[in-house]
This record gives structure tokens, C-alpha cells and sequence, in this order.
């Protein structure tokens, strides 16, 4: 590979226009230069088209693709079909880069040889910044990836996709997302990514910026809780097969997040001011204080089960704020 290899960064559009132009300038604004920049615009009716088109006449790094309407993973896949880079990323058209973010994710690939780095990022939400770091600054092999997946599952599942560098190897590159599916795509697609890796490398700095603005869409879906849970049983497959041997471990951390689920989908609601989808039942509560090794599952579970929506909220705005100042 040559000394200047080419990133070629997948952006999905969808009735962006409000947001889009600051996610293209912190593209174009890149340290790192050798870009091929992927305007995948997914049927919009808002003039984010118009947008793309002239992002693509003012800078010959841009490349536009139009498409009818197909949802989120078909605009990804389309990008995956067009693009020719010796590596992939992806930007959510409402987010922003740090202006060093490639030029970074490039240089710990050099370091580590890792066909995929990953960085923590700015999580933006109702007003108040979240810095998710990761939990390792390390390189580490397939095997050793999923081994800490087992043990630390919260913390190690990682399935963001816009927060990573992949090498461009036949294995990753041919991976596709599951289409029709809007809702935990990302989760289905990075877990196969993990699997065709040999090496994962981590960088602790903070290079993406994810603006939370809510989706009432994902959360009144009837199906949304039947989704994870088919992702939940997806991935207790992946890690039997992964770690043979090691199968009623994996059956007793998939347990558990079967029930994690549903406390992540009331949070979201909570933090969302959507309705609660349905009740916590003290069985889910138990489940999870005699299975997970995580605190903050086991804090989270009970104070969704005995706190009222508000004080909930603020026990979780204080935990969060110390969480960021230490």
C-alpha cells in the first residue's frame, strides 16, 4: 500500500438539509486530504439533493450517488458498491469529524497493523456533551476481542459503525447490511466486521461527534424490542462459535442482556419523553443483579423498577456528571 492511500467515507442522506452542510465541511475541513466522499442521497424531498450536487461542483473529493428511497442500509450499501478506497468509513449526515479524525484512525492503523480502528466520541444529547472514551487504548486479535465481549459485554459490544476506520480487505469489503432493516443494522454488521478482522486497534482520542436528535420512528415500532432480542440470539451464536467451548458462559451472558434490553428501551424512552413501551417486571431486575458483572446495568435495572420517570432522569443526569468529571 502506498504512503497516501485513499479513504473513501460513506455519508447517507436523508432530509438532511438543515444539518448536512456542517457534516460536509468537517469532512472537506480533514487534515488527512485523500478522501472520497460518498453522498449516498436516499431519495430526500427536503433539497438536501441540491446540496449534494453542489458540494460535488465545488470539490472534486465529493461524489454524489441518487437513489430512490430504500432506508438507511441501503444508502450505505450503495456507497459500499461505488466506493474505491484502500479503506471505508462512515459519518451519519447530522454528525460532524473532529478535523484530525482520519488522519489519526490512519496513523494507529499504521502503528498496529489492525484491519479495524475504532476512536471514542462526543455523544451531544438534550443539551449536555457525554465523552465516550474507549474502554481500551490497546490492539488486540479476533479471538481476544470476543473473549472480552464475554467478560465485559456493556462495555465491549461497540457496534457503532461511524466511529471506525476499516481496512478495505476482501472480507470486510464485501459485507453488506441487512436491507429493510432500520433499526440494529449497525449492531448485525459490526459484530460480521469483528468476525473477518484479525486485529482490532482502540484510540482514546475523542475524533467523532454524534448528535443525538432523537427518533420517534425507532422507539413506536411495534417490533424495535423484537429486533434486539433476534440480535441478542444472533450473537450468542457468534460467540459459541467464536470461543468453542465456552457455550454456557455465553448462554448466561445472553440471558442477561435479553433482559438489559429492556431497560435500555425504557431509558431511551425516559430520555426521549416517548411513553414507557411496557413494564419492568422484577423478574427482568433479578435476572440481571444474579447475571451481569456490569454495575451500571445492575444500578440501572433498579432504578427503573422503583424510581418514577423524573427522579429517575435526575439520579441518572447526576450519575452521568460525575462520570465526566473523573
Amino acid at each position: 500500500m502506498n504512503d497516501n492511500p485513499l479513504i473513501s467515507i460513506i455519508v447517507p442522506v436523508y432530509n438532511a438539509e438543515r444539518l448536512l452542510p456542517a457534516c460536509v465541511d468537517s469532512l472537506l475541513a480533514q487534515t488527512y486530504a485523500n478522501l472520497e466522499i460518498l453522498l449516498v442521497n436516499d431519495g430526500s424531498s427536503d433539497g438536501s439533493d441540491t446540496i449534494c450536487d453542489k458540494y460535488a461542483a465545488a470539490d472534486s473529493r465529493v461524489h454524489v450517488i441518487h437513489k430512490q428511497n430504500g432506508g438507511v442500509s441501503t444508502a450505505r450499501n450503495a456507497g459500499l458498491d461505488a466506493m474505491t478506497g484502500n479503506f471505508f468509513a462512515f459519518i451519519d449526515s447530522d454528525d460532524t469529524a473532529e478535523p484530525n479524525m482520519y488522519e489519526e484512525l490512519l496513523q494507529k492503523h499504521r502503528e498496529s497493523g489492525a484491519d479495524i480502528v475504532i476512536c471514542g466520541y462526543n455523544m451531544i444529547c438534550d443539551g449536555y456533551t457525554r465523552k465516550m472514551q474507549m474502554p481500551i487504548d490497546d490492539t488486540i486479535s479476533r479471538s481476544e476481542y470476543f473473549e472480552q465481549l464475554l467478560t465485559h459485554h456493556g462495555d465491549m459490544l461497540l457496534c457503532t459503525i461511524w466511529n471506525k476506520l476499516h481496512l478495505a480487505t476482501p472480507g470486510l469489503s464485501k459485507l453488506r447490511f441487512i436491507e429493510g432493516m432500520n433499526n440494529t443494522e449497525d449492531s448485525f454488521y459490526s459484530i460480521e466486521c469483528y468476525s473477518k478482522a484479525e486485529k482490532l486497534a482502540f484510540c482514546e482520542e475523542l475524533l467523532y461527534n454524534y448528535v443525538n436528535i432523537g427518533n420517534t420512528g425507532s422507539l413506536s415500532k411495534s417490533n424495535f424490542y423484537d429486533i434486539r432480542v433476534k440480535f441478542n440470539e444472533y450473537l450468542r451464536g457468534v460467540l459459541k462459535r467464536e470461543l468453542p467451548g465456552r457455550e454456557a458462559e455465553a448462554d448466561r451472558v445472553m440471558d442477561c442482556q435479553d433482559e438489559v434490553i429492556k431497560t435500555k428501551l425504557i431509558h431511551r424512552a425516559y430520555t426521549n419523553n416517548f411513553p414507557k413501551p411496557f413494564p419492568l417486571r422484577f423478574r427482568s431486575v433479578r435476572t440481571i443483579l444474579r447475571l451481569s458483572t456490569d454495575y451500571r446495568e445492575k444500578l440501572s435495572a433498579l432504578m427503573i423498577y422503583f424510581l418514577p420517570r423524573r427522579l429517575y432522569l435526575a439520579a441518572f443526569r447526576i450519575f452521568a456528571s460525575r462520570i465526566e468529571g473523573n
